[in-house]
């Protein structure tokens, strides 16, 4: 894509919702450059699959386990239509769980504070987490070769996804979200990556949410374009040249060390090296002469 013109042809917009289609991740550069650069309050959120919905991790398995089974007295199975575990006893369970597991009581952590801790150490939890970077969006659409797709399946995705959302008080407050800010001790990992939650409504995916609230009206004419009216943005990437991509955001000092910085993500960083064919100078051994590398 060589114009402005080119990529707006391939955009389609409908009640708030914006899709952008892409021929390369290399054009996601320039599309950021030329349509985001000058934009306050941009999200961004990468998923390794186009196709799936903007929906918490909490909500997913909610979604997965829609009944609960239990034995009664009368010794017959009984099942009801809920999920056998609610965001209330998942938030209490992790508190239990983890007793004895950190330096300071979990007890000590407000609400919002457990469920970042959670949503850090790979709980489900009712938030979504965005950056306020595009290309650390763009590392975790493309991090993972394989991913899951909608019939539960590991496959290579045809095309990976970054998300865009127009973060402003009125329209978090209209779709019923609520913006979690990482503080404290327990962002620590956070800060790394530029995030901050939206904690969502149960049952939901952000998709349906928008286009429910900001549908067009066919009966009146809206004068502005396209790209001033969009609350979401789904900017779609082919899978080409993945390990291109990788290399190239390591070189930004995108990766897993620098994201996570701690001794696992280190760890990982190392490991997933391999797949870089080493792209990383630090991994050759340094030659020492009189103190000094040469």
């Amino acid at each position: 894509m060589d114009s402005d013109g080119d990529l707006m042809k391939q955009s389609t917009y409908k009640d708030g919702v914006n899709e952008t289609p892409l021929d390369s991740w290399r054009d996601f550069i320039k599309y950021i450059d030329e349509k985001h650069s000058d934009s306050p309050g941009l999200l961004y959120r990468g998923q390794a699959h186009a196709d799936w919905p903007v929906r918490s991790t909490l909500d997913r398995l909610m979604r997965k386990y829609p009944t609960t089974t239990v034995r009664g007295w009368d010794g017959k199975t009984h099942t009801s239509k809920c999920p056998p575990v609610t965001a209330e006893m998942q938030l209490e369970g992790i508190r239990n769980a983890a007793r004895g597991l950190r330096g300071i009581s979990l007890g000590d952590l407000d609400r919002k504070k457990l469920w970042i801790l959670g949503q850090q150490h790979g709980l489900a939890t009712p938030m979504l987490d965005w950056t306020w970077s595009p290309f650390v969006a763009l590392y975790f659409a493309f991090e993972e070769k394989e991913c899951r797709d909608m019939s539960g399946q590991w496959v290579e995705p045809p095309a990976r996804a970054v998300w865009v959302f127009t973060q402003t008080n009125w329209i978090v407050e209209k779709l019923g979200l609520e913006v979690i800010v990482p503080q404290g001790e327990v962002g620590y990992r956070f800060a790394s990556q530029g995030s901050m939650f939206l904690r969502m409504p149960q049952d939901s995916d952000l998709e349906t949410i928008v286009r429910k609230n900001f549908p067009d009206d066919p009966q009146k004419i809206d004068p502005r374009p396209a790209n001033a009216k969009t609350k979401l943005e789904r900017i779609v990437i082919p899978n080409g040249d993945r390990i291109g991509c990788l290399k190239f955001l390591n070189k930004m000092n995108i990766n897993r060390m620098s994201l996570f910085p701690d001794l696992d993500g280190a760890a990982d960083f190392i490991n997933r090296l391999w797949e870089l064919n080493a792209d990383w100078p630090l991994v050759q051994t340094p030659k020492v002469q009189d103190g000094l590398l040469t």
